[in-house]
């Protein structure tokens, strides 16, 4: 299946910015370099910086990856409309990329990344036993979840995925029934259950997220405690214990009621993939929610809350 690339060079100051709205309007990855790195070369291999890094180059080659079907209208007045509300004059680089062409990009060497002081473990997949064997344990032995990034959203890199996941690991799922809406690769349902959630139910709408997702389950053991739908098949019932939904603010707001039933007396809700700028509209979105303060990380928000006790 061939994808449609975008390219162009702006500011690093402004990457956190247009890389949120590009996801908002539907972009499937958006990934960094280094303009003065020759970065312009569509086969050279680009990736996210890790979680909590800052973009200090001062010109920045952004790469976003959109499927066939997308708006290309919508996407360049918006895009447009973004570069000169910040007088930025930038040409846009269009092309055509295999899948397996992407792919190759993520088969650089992939750093393991630790959550919640090391309860929780992200690892590549190629990653042997004796690698797996040297990871620090502090007490209990850590969760760990072999993974490699990919075409769906969410290796554990991207900002709003690595709140939640630092998020998780402060706690033990024993037993929980976790929903991750809007699953993308599965990961945070795939940290629930190396957590010790019972089981996961995954919902996306991108039949290439599912496929990731059960891909990713399969590869860590799980597959038999995690179920993957479409929202057409999903059946909202108030019997979780922990509501996910790493998304964008719009959609937020938009299934407040479905993501609110979802829950049990006293269960908990995680929201991701909000601005700064958008926390209020979508705690109003959510009046049965109790709300704790929003976490940040660098211009991306996440919200946690529960709801009362029956």
């Amino acid at each position: 299946m061939s994808w449609v690339q975008i390219q162009l060079q702006v500011p690093g100051s402004v990457t956190e910015a247009l890389d949120g709205l590009c996801l908002e309007m539907g972009a499937l990855s958006v990934t960094l370099a280094d303009a003065a790195a020759d970065a312009l070369d569509s086969h050279q291999g680009l990736l996210e910086p890790p979680p909590g890094a800052t973009i200090v180059w001062e010109d920045v080659v952004m790469s976003s990856l959109w499927s066939p079907s997308t708006d290309f209208q919508r996407v360049r007045e918006e895009i447009d409309r973004f570069l000169a509300d910040n007088h930025i004059l930038a040409e846009f680089n269009v092309d055509f990329v295999e899948e397996a062409e992407w792919a190759a990009r993520w088969s650089e060497p992939q750093a393991a990344l630790r959550f919640g002081q090391e309860a929780l473990w992200l690892v590549p997949r190629s990653w042997t036993a004796d690698q797996l064997r040297e990871l620090p344990v502090m007490g209990a032995p850590p969760a760990v979840i072999r993974l490699d990034a990919g075409l769906a959203f969410g290796s554990g890199q991207h900002p709003t995925t690595a709140l939640c996941l630092e998020w998780l690991a402060q706690t033990r799922w024993d037993g929980c029934r976790v929903l991750d809406y809007g699953c993308g690769s599965g990961v945070l349902g795939l940290a629930a259950l190396a957590l010790g959630a019972q089981a996961v139910v995954g919902v996306d709408y991108d039949p290439q997220a599912l496929i990731a997702s059960h891909d990713n389950a399969c590869f860590n053991g799980c597959d038999s405690r995690l179920s993957l739908l479409p929202p057409a098949e999903f059946v909202v019932e108030a019997k979780y214990d922990l509501v996910i939904a790493n998304i964008l603010a719009n959609p937020l707001i938009e299934l407040a009621p479905l993501l609110s039933q979802c829950l049990r007396p006293q269960g908990s809700l995680i929201l991701a993939g909000l601005l700064a700028e958008q926390v209020d509209k979508v705690r109003h979105a959510y009046p049965d929610i109790r709300f704790g303060a929003p976490a940040r990380q660098g211009e991306w928000i996440r919200l946690e809350g529960s709801r009362a006790a029956a």
